[in-house]
């Protein structure tokens, strides 16, 4: 019998369908069962063992695309910057890694994301994370009651005003990373007539006096 044995606050140790499947458990106790979970092709995602559990759980499987990294954009940018931020704390000694991972996360939770304007952790539970401060004694002298209204009206804020903002500020993001991308790789977004004249850019591996472009051509 397989027995659990990696809490869900450390790397995991291996690639195992197993203890990938462990994991998965874990999170689903936490957060109950997600709706669609996105992979790449690994095997440890991929096999029996975890489609067994995505299938009783209702979970979709989705895969990502091979050698396409931005289909899963959002991850591989946070791993980007957590690696990044290990880099600064670990120095000489790379073997100690994985204790500063919890750190590294709760800086990440708290800290206001350039895109959303708000921090991961007021956007998951609609107030701010509590600051490292002396709070002996101080619910005490708190009202229940009055905790539980401040409280709801926390929770009605999130809903109502913090995340339809963060909504509006990652689609303005998008808009803007389009352009840039657009100008980069110099597409245009104008309609081309019919009559114009065009030449094609000759992409790929080619030698210092194969010419740039092919045509022209009339668009038709």
């Amino acid at each position: 019998e397989y027995v659990s044995k990696y809490p869900y606050v450390v790397p995991i140790k291996s690639k195992t369908a197993e203890e990938v499947a462990d994991r998965l458990l874990v999170y689903i106790s936490l957060f109950g069962p997600p709706k669609i979970i996105l992979s790449d092709q690994g095997v440890e995602f991929n096999n029996t063992l975890v489609k067994n559990i995505l299938t009783h759980s209702g979970v979709e499987h989705k895969v990502t695309s091979g050698y396409h990294p931005r289909t899963n954009g959002m991850v591989e940018r946070l791993n980007h910057v957590f690696v990044e931020a290990l880099r600064c704390q670990i120095g000489a000694n790379a073997n100690n890694w994985t204790n500063w991972i919890q750190y590294m996360a709760l800086c990440y939770r708290s800290r206001i994301h350039s895109v959303t304007k708000f921090s991961p952790f007021e956007l998951m539970f609609g107030r701010q994370m509590n600051h490292f401060e002396n709070y002996m004694g101080l619910s005490a002298n708190q009202d229940d009651n009055l905790s539980l209204s401040f409280r709801d009206l926390q929770l009605k804020n999130m809903f109502e005003q913090t995340l339809p903002k963060a909504i509006i500020n990652i689609k303005s993001r998008q808009a803007i990373q389009i352009k840039v991308q657009n100008n980069a790789h110099k597409i245009e977004e104008k309609e081309l007539l019919s009559g114009t004249d065009v030449v094609v850019s000759n992409t790929g591996m080619n030698d210092k006096l194969h010419p740039k472009y092919t045509g022209p051509f009339k668009v038709l």
